[in-house]
């Protein structure tokens, strides 16, 4: 199996947040490669958002990023599944970057 590099995977998080969001909303990427608690190779990968807290939103929001994140892996010959966590800027006072997972 293909392991894309974590810098492609910062690309590929941003490009579909950006799709997803819209161009400016997504303030952080953090991507980080393991094991899911399979075992299966995994992504984690954390987004900061500068939007308002929405429960139903997000659920789609998060749906629709994971979708778009695992067609480009599959894409390119991995099969690891993206983890996909968003937080918001309102959540996070003081936060610097997206605590990791």
């Amino acid at each position: 199996m293909t392991r894309v590099p974590e810098n492609d995977l910062k690309v590929i998080a941003l490009k579909a947040a950006q799709s997803v969001l819209g161009p400016g909303k997504v303030e952080t990427v953090d991507v980080v490669s393991g094991n899911d608690s399979s075992d299966e190779p995994a992504y984690f990968i954390s987004f900061m958002i500068d939007q308002d807290r929405d429960a139903e939103r997000a659920v789609r929001l998060w749906n629709r990023l994971a979708e778009k994140i695992r067609d480009t892996l599959v894409e390119r010959g991995d099969e690891a599944y993206p983890y996909v966590d968003i937080r918001y800027r309102s959540d996070a006072q003081g936060w610097e970057r997206a605590p990791p997972l």
